[in-house]
């Protein structure tokens, strides 16, 4: 009789931190999704003309495209002077969505994010070319439908939803254009959301930065 007691008050310990680690999963899941976006009006150009010939500026666009070189922009569609770039790599984080949570692990400052840029180039002269960029499925990682690891770490399946272009990513690749062809000083600097510090808009930027502070900020 004792022996069944004690395997009661067991079975009903172990439910009990059963039901504390759902509950646990059920509020990370909400911490996950608590998004907010801060207040920004994109502002940046979408569209830019550089005095280069078409020809060239085509072949700046496949090599990065090819190479990966940039936030991980790959060559996805090439018809002639319509381009499409996909972002493959999943640890991009977006300038103006975040949680409202600032507490949260460095891993994750903000949302992560995934987006296509259709890229058309119009000739404009002989020595001039158009590049317009547009953005197309642009989405935030706006949760978690739940957990595949029992840490709650980083392995989790995705809810996700569409947001609107805010410009930020269109003219980070004008501007990336321009350097590569050695005319980004004549080139406004990106308008970035005026809440975030150099080192945060740094840190969001991801890896293998291809530019000097100087030519990411107007002031130092």
């Amino acid at each position: 009789m004792k022996l069944n007691i004690f395997f009661k008050k067991i079975l009903y310990c172990l439910s009990c931190l059963l039901v504390i680690y759902i509950l646990y999963g059920i509020y990370r899941t909400y911490q996950e999704s608590d998004i907010v976006r801060i207040d920004y009006v994109g502002t940046n150009p979408t569209e830019y003309t550089f005095p280069v010939p078409i020809d060239s500026i085509r072949e700046c666009i496949l090599h990065i495209g090819y190479y990966g070189k940039f936030k991980g922009l790959r060559m996805m569609d090439y018809d002639g002077d319509s381009l499409i770039l996909r972002d493959i790599v999943p640890a991009k984080y977006s300038y103006v969505y975040t949680y409202r949570n600032k507490n949260r692990r460095e891993s994750a400052p903000n949302p992560r994010q995934h987006y296509e840029l259709a890229i058309d180039l119009i000739s404009v002269s002989p020595e001039e070319t158009k590049v317009r960029i547009n953005t197309i499925g642009h989405t935030i990682v706006s949760g978690v439908k739940y957990w595949t690891s029992l840490t709650f770490d980083d392995r989790y399946v995705a809810k996700s939803k569409d947001v609107e272009s805010t410009t930020i990513e269109e003219y980070e690749l004008l501007r990336y254009i321009g350097k590569l062809l050695g005319h980004i000083d004549s080139m406004p600097y990106v308008n970035y959301p005026s809440s975030l510090s150099k080192q945060e808009i740094l840190r969001l930027f991801g890896e293998e930065n291809p530019f000097s502070e100087e030519e990411m900020f107007n002031s130092l």
